[in-house]
């Protein structure tokens, strides 16, 4: 029996030897999974703060493209109101100019008429003593003259 005992206290050395190797590959495979598992639990939580910091980044940029929509929705609605007076505007500086285009016309006609009435008047007076106009009638058939001139410059430009 003690010879068995020997044989087997090989037997059950070797065995218990090839056990304690095999446990101990699978202890280094368990510490290996546990590193690898608290490495993705640090990954896992920086992600999910950065995630966080990106919803309320999100929640910010909503809330400030929801304002420049309203603010762009305002500036519509006063964009079409001041296309609204300028087109007002326009047309009443077009009345205006036609107005005026109308009453220069009547002007230059009323200043010709008075200007050929003086002419008129001009030729019926008699010289001075020199042969020269009267000075009165001068001066006014150049004042008349003068404002007949600038008024037709001034319609032309």
């Amino acid at each position: 029996m003690g010879a068995h005992i020997e044989e087997s206290i090989g037997v059950h050395l070797s065995k218990t030897w090839s056990e304690l190797v095999q446990t101990k590959k699978e202890l280094n495979e368990v510490k290996k999974i546990k590193e690898n598992v608290e490495e993705t639990q640090d990954r896992l939580e920086r992600l999910q703060s950065e995630k966080e910091s990106m919803d309320i980044s999100i929640r910010r940029n909503v809330e400030e493209i929801s304002d420049l929509k309203l603010s762009e929705k305002k500036l519509e609605v006063e964009n079409m109101s001041l296309r609204k007076e300028v087109t007002e505007l326009e047309r009443k500086l077009a009345e205006v100019k036609a107005t005026a285009t109308a009453e220069n016309s009547s002007l230059k006609a009323l200043v010709k008429t008075i200007q050929n009435q003086f002419e008129a008047v001009q030729t019926r007076l008699e010289p001075t003593e020199k042969g020269e106009k009267d000075p009165v009638t001068s001066y006014f058939i150049a004042t008349v003259s003068f404002t007949f001139e600038k008024s037709s410059t001034a319609d032309n430009n």
